[in-house]
């Protein structure tokens, strides 16, 4: 389950780059800031799909994606977590590890809630936020690296997307290959 387009690609060519292409289940995405119904329902499906053929080594649930631009992505988790609590058991039978990477408007909220989520359904949920790369999850989730669950961070990169405010975001790609944030705000 891939937010935006951009990312969705970056996620199945790195699958397929590891070898993984024959276990790739379903390539889709969401974006343009969907509403909790709307991931909620998404992710039933996917969740459903994704449970209905035990695999002997077990499932594996990439809630990914690059860094928000507009998209709050507390918001959309709330779909996506209450589509997880209802087929827990599913997930469970299903041996099935769940890899959540993702950045952009209230994301620390968001990564916060999930990680909270695993401890209350009792399911590995491995969070990561834009610190770590998209790439490095999709091997970790392979089995090709081991598993590093990061100390949870309180205070880097997290904006909050009140109403009736404006945003223009901008990437730049520097030498040093990391991605600079800088952003206006307008209220409308």
């Amino acid at each position: 389950m891939v937010a935006g387009g951009g990312a969705s690609v970056i996620y199945a060519d790195t699958i397929v780059e590891l070898g993984g292409v024959n276990e790739l289940a379903n390539y889709g995405e969401y974006s343009g800031g969907p509403n909790e119904t709307q991931t909620f329902e998404y992710a039933k499906t996917v969740i459903d799909l994704m449970c209905r053929h035990p695999h002997p080594d077990g499932k594996v649930l990439i809630i990914g994606g690059g860094i928000a631009n507009f998209t709050n992505v507390a918001d959309t988790f709330k779909g996506i977590m209450r589509a997880l609590k209802q087929n827990k058991t599913k997930l469970k039978d299903n041996n099935t590890k769940v890899f959540v990477r993702r950045g952009g408007p209230n994301h620390l909220e968001g990564l916060r809630l999930m990680r909270e989520l695993g401890g209350q359904i009792d399911l590995p949920i491995h969070v990561y936020g834009p610190e770590t790369h998209m790439t490095g999850i999709v091997a970790m989730a392979l089995g090709q690296e081991p598993v590093e669950d990061p100390t949870p961070q309180e205070e880097t990169g997290n904006f909050l997307l009140p109403t009736m405010v404006s945003y223009s975001l901008i990437f730049v790609l520097t030498d040093f290959t990391r991605f600079f944030l800088f952003f206006r705000v307008g209220i409308r």
